[in-house]
């Protein structure tokens, strides 16, 4: 009754440059599985890989924890690994999750009472400086 999550690619339209899930400082899971993939699935990188994320069939949970990071900013490797998910968040770099075989998708409101459908969702939510909301931010 264990449903397994899987993770994608990392993409964006604002760059060309896909990143594995593991190119973030994500949570990870402890023991390492890749499916078996598919020719198309390699040729377009798509590189699926386990995640931490684990669902049981029926039974209700809501906002369990995963893991925590902190960020030191004396430490130059997690100002790096901050600036590096900040600036995938600036350039809406988004999640591809599979469940099932099925890709997670994200459903929005948009005008006139309509819902648009992603097969993807963003990694964060980045507000410049001045204070201007971007992308996912914009999103209610």
């Amino acid at each position: 009754s264990l449903i397994e999550l899987f993770v994608n690619r990392l993409d964006s339209v604002e760059s060309v440059l896909p990143y594995e899930y593991d190119a973030f400082d994500f949570c990870q899971d402890t023991e390492e599985k890749r499916p078996s993939e598919n020719l198309g699935q390699v040729l377009f990188g798509e590189r699926i890989a386990s995640s931490p994320y684990k669902f049981t069939f029926k039974k209700k949970e809501t906002c369990k924890k995963v893991c925590t990071r902190t960020y030191d900013p004396g430490n130059s490797a997690d100002k790096s690994k901050l600036a590096f998910l900040k600036k995938g968040m600036q350039l809406n770099y988004q999640h591809h999750w599979i469940i099932d075989n099925m890709p997670v998708t994200w459903c929005y409101d948009v005008e006139d009472g309509q819902k648009y459908c992603n097969p993807g969702f963003p990694i964060g939510c980045f507000v410049t400086p001045d204070g201007r909301v971007k992308d996912a931010c914009v999103i209610n």
